[in-house]
């Protein structure tokens, strides 16, 4: 899927292709993993996560609040938000993936490991 985003270069538009890379996971994949296989086999050098759509088996999202290290554990639940930045530097990837669950307590932060239920989606924009 092919989506075209405005930038203006001193007073004209000019559209820009951005490409989406759409990554769908099957029960029990790393998250983490997947980006990055999924960044290799598609010779992606830099990509920026955009959005991602289901619910994780099980994880660990982390954060900051009031100056205190958080870590949270969780299963079974739905994220409903991401962003992120991953680069390539050599043959190791660099980067985070930043989330938002759903639910009655949502949480927000750093996602540092995790496993997809089946069909959690993934959408990374390259341009």
């Amino acid at each position: 899927m092919t989506r075209f985003d405005d930038i203006i270069d001193h007073g004209k538009v000019k559209r820009v292709e951005k490409k989406i890379l759409k990554l769908v996971l099957e029960e029990g994949d790393s998250i983490i993993k997947s980006i990055e296989e999924g960044m290799k086999e598609n010779k992606i050098m830099e990509a920026t996560v955009e959005d991602i759509n289901g619910s994780v088996e099980e994880a660990t999202i982390t954060n900051m609040e009031k100056g205190k290290y958080n870590e949270f554990e969780i299963r079974e639940t739905e994220l409903i938000r991401a962003s992120g930045l991953f680069k390539f530097g050599g043959d190791d990837l660099w980067g985070s993936l930043n989330v938002f669950t759903g639910g009655r307590k949502p949480i927000s932060g750093k996602l540092t490991k995790g496993t997809a239920m089946d069909g959690l989606e993934i959408k990374l924009s390259i341009k």
